[in-house]
C-alpha cells in the first residue's frame, strides 16, 4: 500500500507540474492534450482505487479479507492501466 501511496503522490506532482507550463507553449498540440485527458483518467482511476481501499479498510476486514482485497485492486488496476496503454497506443497509430 505505501508504494502505491507513493506511486499516486508521484504522479499528481508530475502532471500539475507539467500540465500548467505545457498549457503555455505554442508548440503544445491536440497530441500532448490527448495525452492529460490519459493522465488525467488514469489519476481518476486510482482515486477510485483508493477510495474503494479506504472503505473496505473501515469494514474491520481480517487478514485474509486484506489481501484479498489488495489482489483485486491490484488486478483491477492493472486491467485500467492495459485499457489506457490500449487507448494511448490506437492513438498513435
Amino acid at each position: 500500500m505505501r508504494e502505491f501511496a507513493h506511486f499516486l503522490v508521484g504522479a499528481a506532482v508530475a502532471i500539475g507540474l507539467a500540465a500548467p507550463a505545457a498549457a503555455h507553449d505554442p508548440r503544445y498540440g491536440r497530441h500532448d492534450r490527448q495525452h492529460d485527458r490519459l493522465g488525467q483518467k488514469h489519476d481518476r482511476n486510482h482515486d477510485k482505487l483508493e477510495r474503494k481501499h479506504d472503505r473496505a479498510h473501515d469494514r474491520y476486514l481480517s487478514r485474509r479479507e486484506h489481501r484479498r482485497l489488495h489482489g483485486r485492486l491490484e488486478r483491477k488496476h492493472d486491467r485500467a492501466d492495459h485499457r489506457l496503454e490500449h487507448k494511448h497506443d490506437r492513438d498513435h497509430d
